[in-house]
């Protein structure tokens, strides 16, 4: 399991903590439209816009209690 930073930029910064084992990007063509997809084995956990997202930092191999 990986521990996801999320700063979320609409109107202020918005600050996230994502559990997740993965993550993967879906655009839409050559457009700054689309999303970062966060998914616990095969379950989607979190969904964030990827021009309005910045993974500041992942940690590694995180317990979840």
């Amino acid at each position: 399991m990986k521990k996801y930073y999320l700063h979320v930029i609409s109107g202020g910064v918005y600050k996230y903590e994502v559990y997740a084992t993965t993550f993967q990007t879906q655009t839409f063509g050559s457009k700054p439209l689309g999303y970062y997809a966060f998914y616990d084995d095969k379950e989607l956990v979190g969904c964030y816009p990827i021009n309005k997202t910045i993974i500041v930092r992942i940690d590694e191999n995180v317990d979840v209690q």
